[in-house]
């Protein structure tokens, strides 16, 4: 069950292929091994770098889990009965985050989930006047589990906001909160906060291992430039308990648009 192996414990037919260096981990459905993640030719790997692997491994096995589990659940009426209204729920959820009557600023969102549950959520609240806080997160694979993690995160993002506006902070303090739960159903969810101020021309941003945002600029001459943020990403929601999140800051005097997407946007290509 070693999962790290250097040059010299190779077997010698792979280091003759150009092999120096392997990690794996095995993708399981149960205790069934459906087959494995191979990393090779790192020049180092760490523990760390396993644990990443697993929940890789994870997402990849469920991902195929649940697309035939999917197609079984929908023959049944009932079950889809059930989805649509959880699908609905979710739809509330996230209705009250459009902000079209504010002078600062204009958001407004557009959620299209797999089949009739998705894992994506977004959270848009005005914290002073100028002053605005922007969440959107991407929890792993679909469906009911999806769902409960998307409830918690809008609950516990409010309850956090009383406490402190640092991207960063409620990043840390939303992991610890979730990290047990995530981790039982090895689960992660990638998440960013965006700390809007108006007043100071200043957005302080905090990544959990999402998309980077797209920014549209004007310059002197109204020429619109698009680039993508210069941030810092690191592990997702859910993957280390201790994991700590890095606040970066980008100049929005001359902005335009925040375009914030999920790997749904991507994954199409």
């Amino acid at each position: 069950e070693k999962r790290i192996f250097s040059k010299a414990e190779l077997p010698e037919k792979l280091v003759d292929l150009g092999v120096f260096s392997l990690a794996f981990v095995r993708l399981y459905k149960g205790d069934e091994v459906l087959g494995e993640v191979i990393l090779i030719n790192a020049p180092r790997y760490l523990p760390e770098d396993i644990s990443v692997l697993r929940v890789y491994a994870a997402q990849v096995a469920l991902s195929a889990i649940t697309f035939i589990q999917t197609n079984k659940a929908f023959d049944s009426s009932f079950i889809k009965r059930d989805l649509k209204l959880i699908s609905e729920q979710q739809q509330l959820i996230m209705e009250d985050e459009i902000a079209n009557d504010d002078s600062n600023i204009n958001v407004d969102y557009l959620n299209v989930p797999f089949k009739y549950v998705g894992g994506d959520f977004c959270k848009f609240k005005k914290l002073a006047e100028k002053k605005y806080i922007l969440f959107i997160a991407d929890v792993m694979g679909h469906g009911i589990v999806s769902n409960y993690f998307v409830a918690m995160m809008k609950g516990a993002i409010e309850l956090l906001l009383m406490e402190t506006h640092s991207p960063s902070e409620i990043l840390v303090r939303l992991n610890t909160i979730l990290f047990n739960e995530l981790d039982k159903l090895d689960v992660f969810v990638t998440a960013k906060m965006i700390y809007l101020d108006f007043e100071s021309k200043v957005a302080y941003i905090s990544n959990a291992g999402h998309t980077v945002p797209i920014l549209v600029y004007k310059d002197k001459d109204s020429k619109r430039h698009c680039s993508l943020a210069q941030e810092t990403a690191v592990l997702p929601l859910g993957v280390l308990k201790d994991a700590k999140y890095i606040e970066d800051e980008i100049d929005i005097t001359d902005m335009e648009l925040i375009a914030l997407y999920t790997d749904g946007i991507i994954e199409v290509k």
